[in-house]
């Protein structure tokens, strides 16, 4: 089966005429929110002269302001992201006159339980060719080990978070050791500020002190500095050590 490659969030023309030439099949705009976002105007200068059909990342918009988008930018393909049903589909199709794809996430090995009615209004083809391992799953009847699983955030629907990655204050564990100024030997990355972090929805209204695990990352609280959609989080345990590594550096 033929597979096609889609590069999408492109913001600049030379991106654009990068992917093009390559031999991309699709080039993608966002339009559904977040720091990527373009408008009608600019998605058109991105994407116009190119050979690529030209797609556009849609979220909650009416169906009326995708197709003005649709219209305005000159896009060929509409590609939902949100709240997707089969009856979205229809009245975006409907509304546009384009291809329309239907974008679900999964979790946990589960597919929506409307997945058959999706794929059938859809005009993109889904196809599911995988297999399990019953035994890798997690939990105490495992009996194999993967070497790795992926974590991700969608970029469409995440909300924006400010991060405060904390490790220890000084370089060495007796800083004064040695008679000097205790001040001199504070770590330089005893702090490190991450403002235009990515995290699930559900975290923008965490309360002051909630507590949650960042898988592959650590464990983290809410700050008392969290406001209602401009949540800011703590890390309390890194899942690493990385005390070794900056002795490591200090003694170098």
């Amino acid at each position: 089966m033929a597979t096609d490659i889609k590069i999408c969030g492109l913001t600049r023309s030379v991106d654009a005429e990068y992917a093009d030439a390559a031999g991309v099949e699709y080039l993608g705009v966002i339009f559904a929110g977040g720091p990527r976002e373009r408008t009608p105007a600019q998605a058109r200068d991105t994407l116009s002269g190119r050979r690529a059909r030209k797609a556009g990342v849609f979220a909650d918009q009416t169906e009326e302001i995708i197709a003005s988008v649709v219209e305005l930018a000159g896009l060929d393909v509409v590609q939902l992201h949100g709240h997707v049903d089969a009856e979205r589909v229809e009245r975006v199709r409907a509304a546009t006159g384009r291809e329309v794809w239907a974008v679900v996430r999964t979790s946990d090995g589960a597919l929506p339980e409307h997945i058959d009615e999706l794929a059938d209004a859809s005009d993109a083809i889904i196809e599911l060719r995988c297999t399990y391992d019953p035994e890798s799953l997690t939990g105490a009847t495992a009996t194999r080990r993967v070497k790795g699983t992926i974590h991700w955030v969608s970029a469409a629907h995440a909300r924006d978070a400010e991060v405060r990655l904390y490790d220890r204050l000084f370089l060495s564990e007796d800083p004064g050791a040695s008679g000097g100024d205790p001040l001199e030997n504070l770590n330089p990355n005893s702090l490190e500020r991450i403002r235009d972090a990515k995290v699930e929805p559900a975290l923008a209204s965490a309360e002051p002190g909630a507590r949650f695990q960042f898988e592959r990352l650590g464990y983290f609280c809410a700050d008392p500095d969290s406001r209602t959609g401009t949540p800011v989080f703590n890390r309390t345990v890194t899942l690493k050590d990385s005390w070794a590594r900056i002795q490591g550096r200090a003694s170098s």
